[in-house]
């Protein structure tokens, strides 16, 4: 039996957007043997049961082309944040 946690804060966002990546793995292996002769065990039964939860929040990925931080890298530096809105 076995059991593991892993909690990693996020580079970018950090606390404002709660960044990160979280897992939690629990495994359970067991072996019965049900049939033994002088040498070797003839039947055995057994199972392996792993459980994983995992929370990850971060950027959005895409691909190398269309993620959040390929777009600010190649933004235009001279466009505004904002668009002017005439009335």
């Amino acid at each position: 039996m076995g059991a593991s946690y892993l909690d990693q804060e996020g580079i970018i966002g950090g606390h404002i957007t709660d960044a990160g990546f979280k897992r939690f793995t629990a495994r359970l292996n067991t072996e019965m043997v049900l049939k033994r002769n002088d040498e070797h065990a003839i039947i055995t039964i057994g199972e392996n049961f792993t459980y994983t939860n995992i929370e990850n929040r971060s950027v959005a990925t895409g691909n190398i082309y269309w993620n959040d931080l390929h777009n600010a890298l190649v933004q235009n530096p001279l466009q505004p944040a904002y668009w002017q809105l005439s009335n």
